[in-house]
């Protein structure tokens, strides 16, 4: 089955494999996002015994529902449907719990886990029981006596946190880098305190690299602690169905084959390769924790068919759990505690105000900015990080010129002088090789936006202006180039026809012809150079004739933004992130701010959003730049990336995955100056 494309009124083939799978009297294992993804379809109506995972811990375990990732959650309404979801997975629980051969009471890696009173509480320790914990392991590290046997103190958080969590894992960190890393299943008086020396024993040979003494070491270690809630049976049909029903980076994974279990945590996920900035999916940690539970590596070829969950349960004997979380860590060695979600924080739409994105916009240009390098000795030599890896503080350098002019375009009026270098460095390319539509219609956007910052905004581009133009016109009639291209190319011939008087009569029914063909489903690709030539196509005073195309096309991109009642407590940061059905795993990513920038642009001309529609319009545009805002680098990323002042204000791929690419920091920077202009009331 073939997939559709973002923002379409027909079925999505990865979410009819999932209606297919065999769901009923499943232990819980869908997301409430899932679940609005599942709503897109047709066959929807079919999922009846799906049970949200959320809804359980709502339903049947909201005493223990208190920790901080939990807070401010809202949970919508609890239909008798969900209801009855939540009560077969209780049943489905409760048959296997009687089978200990399939759901033993005790599941374990080397030891017993929780007691099997505690089979249905799913959710982890709460915020006060794992601070207290997190002081404990913090004193044990920085004492540094990692091969001390005390015995576990009665009573003591090790204590009380080891027997109520299904598992925890500690990680230490010094300038950046993992140094050590354990998990132990829960259940046992000393399972927290076996895994925090099983972390420092991790640590003793960099201990021994840093070359400095152990109570200095110890002492600039950052600590990090999760501690995992019951260690639910789940059944996927597929690793596929994997991907999209357990949200990566919040919930954990496992496999269990007879006494022996593996684990993989949410934040081992996602620093899973440190070296690319990869993240392990929730798929690929399932295969991986059956791998090390067989002791078998062929067995972590996910492609394999023998390989595949239900297989690998009834012929190899393989359990599998998933587990959610309680993450405290600290973002430096001094600092106190702080509550994770997603190995960051959510941000609130509260802070999502004039002033806070007019910083955003500084905070993204300075980082733009900084992935423009030149050459010492030879300056005319510039190149653009265009894609920064945080977690291992490295970068892919590109000369690619549609990357550059699109960082240029974007740097113009904040950054102009690392814009002017960017489009000096294309010129020259130009010489070698012809100009892209893409890069042509950036590059003339960038150079009228440094028109109005200075007469004169560069030299010797006239040569490389006349090619962009040219190409960009020619571009218009190759229909083989798609909407996003020629979209572009019109944009930047638009805007270049404001200080070339004699190029605007050219471009007389370029927009209608260019949409003549378009359905309202395929503008998202065209944003948010579609709006922008239309605004400079059309006089001051003259009304957009696509303006009620526009307007269905944000009537209809607006379905496809999550909302806090289908986010769920499961995925509280993805709130105003866009749903692209064309992607394997649908969920919200930086692919949210294409469309967001193009939102941004019709509020900023009167002609698309009126004087009466602006209020109800900015509250619509607010979660999307929630969410624009909760894709960037923060401080409270300290403890994630190895150098965290060069990856604050980029824009990663996605929540769960971290590298950040300099087109995404381009069109956030594009979002925010345009959200800024509109709610400025000035005309761009």
């Amino acid at each position: 089955m073939s997939r559709t494309v973002f923002i379409s009124r027909f079925s999505l083939s990865i979410l009819e494999i999932v209606v297919r799978t065999k769901i009923l009297m499943q232990p819980p294992c869908r997301s409430r996002v899932s679940q609005f993804l599942l709503s897109r379809t047709r066959a929807a109506a079919v999922i009846l015994g799906t049970a949200l995972f959320s809804v359980l811990r709502v339903v049947v375990l909201s005493p223990r529902s208190n920790t901080p990732r939990r807070a401010g959650a809202t949970s919508g309404n609890t239909t008798p449907t969900a209801h009855a979801c939540a009560l077969f997975a209780i049943l489905a629980l409760m048959t296997s719990s009687l089978a200990p051969a399939t759901e033993p009471a005790k599941p374990a890696a080397d030891a017993a886990p929780g007691a099997s009173s505690a089979v249905l509480d799913l959710a982890p320790p709460d915020a006060r029981l794992a601070l207290e914990a997190f002081n404990e392991v913090q004193s044990l590290v920085r004492a540094w006596k990692p091969a001390d046997t005390s015995p576990v103190v009665a009573g003591s958080a090790f204590d009380r946190a080891s027997r109520a969590c299904g598992a925890a894992q500690i990680t230490l960190r010094f300038g950046g880098r993992v140094v050590g890393r354990a998990w132990r299943v829960g259940g046992t008086p000393a399972a927290l305190l076996a895994a925090a020396r099983d972390a420092m024993h991790a640590a003793e040979p960099f201990l021994h690299e840093s070359d400095v003494k152990e109570s200095v070491f110890a002492s600039r270690l950052v600590v990090s602690l999760e501690l995992a809630g019951a260690l639910v049976p789940y059944a996927p049909a597929s690793y596929d169905d994997a991907d999209l029903e357990i949200p990566p980076g919040i919930d954990g994974v496992g496999a269990r084959v007879d006494d022996t279990t593996r684990l993989i945590f949410p934040s081992s996920m996602l620093t899973h390769n440190t070296a690319a900035g990869l993240p392990q999916s929730p798929g690929d940690a399932l295969v991986a924790a059956a791998a090390g539970a067989l002791d078998d590596p062929i067995a972590g070829l996910r492609a394999d068919p023998n390989n595949v969950p239900q297989k690998l349960a009834k012929d190899r004997n393989v359990q599998f759990y998933r587990f959610s979380v309680t993450h405290v860590s600290q973002q430096s060695p001094d600092a106190p505690a702080t509550f994770l979600y997603r190995h960051g924080r959510v941000v609130a739409e509260r802070e999502v105000t004039l002033d806070a994105m007019k910083q955003w916009g500084d905070g993204v240009a300075d980082y733009l900015a900084a992935r423009v390098v030149s050459n010492p000795s030879k300056p005319d030599q510039v190149a653009l990080e265009s894609i920064f890896n945080p977690l291992g503080a490295s970068a892919t350098r590109s000369s690619d010129p549609a990357v550059m002019s699109l960082a240029a375009l974007a740097l113009a009026e904040r950054k102009p002088e690392s814009a002017r270098m960017l489009l000096h460095a294309v010129a020259i390319g130009s010489e070698k090789g012809r100009l892209r539509p893409a890069a042509a219609g950036a590059y003339l956007i960038a150079f009228e936006r440094l028109l109005t910052q200075s007469p004169s905004p560069a030299a010797g581009l006239d040569r490389a202006i006349a090619q962009a133009t040219e190409v960009c016109e020619q571009s218009l009639t190759q229909e083989n180039l798609s909407l996003a291209e020629r979209s572009l190319a019109l944009a930047g011939l638009a805007r270049r026809a404001r200080s070339d008087a004699g190029l605007r009569p050219r471009l007389d029914g370029k927009l209608g012809a260019l949409l003549a063909t378009t359905q309202v489903d395929q503008l998202a690709s065209a944003m948010p150079w579609i709006v922008m030539a239309a605004r400079d196509l059309a006089p001051t005073d003259a009304p957009l004739a696509v303006a009620p195309l526009l307007g269905e096309w944000r009537d209809l991109a607006y379905k496809f933004v999550l909302t806090a009642d289908d986010a769920g407590p499961d995925g509280e940061d993805l709130v105003g992130g866009m749903v692209f059905t064309k992607a394997r795993v649908p969920l919200p990513s930086a692919q949210t701010v294409r469309v967001a920038a193009g939102l941004a642009a019709m509020l900023a001309d009167p002609r698309l959003t009126p004087a009466a529609d602006r209020g109800k319009e900015i509250v619509r545009l607010v979660p999307v730049l929630r969410f624009t805002r909760q894709l960037m680098g923060d401080d409270i990323h300290a403890t994630l990336f190895a150098d965290p002042l060069r990856a604050k204000w980029g824009v990663r791929n996605a929540l769960w995955d971290q590298r950040m690419n300099s087109d995404a920091a381009a069109l956030a920077l594009i979002t925010l100056d345009e959200a800024i202009a509109g709610l400025e009331a000035k005309p761009r």
